[in-house]
């Protein structure tokens, strides 16, 4: 079974727009998982002072990337998917987390990246269903790419792809 859900993930995740930098293969109880909780995205990256972001800026990119991500999840995945405010604290589902901890912005024609690591836990037990550190970039991202956030933006939701293909085959 473990070796099935492996190969739907390389094959699945051959998209081009994301790839599984390291991961825990999936619990078997992520199949019967029904209802999946989307946390806010956090950040432990921040970006660098050459960038010249004020920190109003980056408060309100934050947001959109983090509501980016957990959109395209609900929208991507044939499971339920419910967004989760700050205070929510469901009590049975599974929790998804994702928490970027590296971005490259490319440029000049080239596609940015990001990178992030994802948590899904089962919210009674506590038991970890999946961990991976995931990194998706921007090469389909048309006009979107013509800035930095939107290469992120585009980036982040094709990590969500990623996550929902993990849900759904699990």
């Amino acid at each position: 079974m473990i070796l099935l859900l492996s190969l739907i993930l390389v094959l699945g995740g051959c998209t081009g727009y994301s790839r599984a930098l390291e991961q825990t293969p999936p619990d078997p109880a992520l199949a019967s998982a029904k209802v999946f909780k989307v946390a806010p995205v956090s950040f432990s990256w921040k970006p660098p002072a050459d960038w010249e972001v004020t920190g109003e800026e980056w408060e309100k990119e934050r947001k959109v990337l983090s509501d980016a991500f957990r959109q395209e999840l609900k929208e991507e995945s044939r499971k339920q998917v419910d967004i989760l405010k700050l205070d929510d604290k469901p009590t049975e589902g599974v929790r998804v987390e994702c928490n970027v901890f590296a971005a490259d912005r490319g440029g000049w024609g080239s596609s940015g990246t990001i990178s992030a690591e994802v948590t899904l836990t089962d919210i009674k037990s506590g038991r970890v269903l999946y961990k991976g550190k995931l990194e998706g970039n921007s090469r389909n991202a048309g006009m979107e790419g013509k800035d930095s956030w939107g290469r992120f933006r585009v980036g982040l939701q094709n990590i969500a792809r990623e996550v929902a293909e993990i849900m759904d085959a699990g």
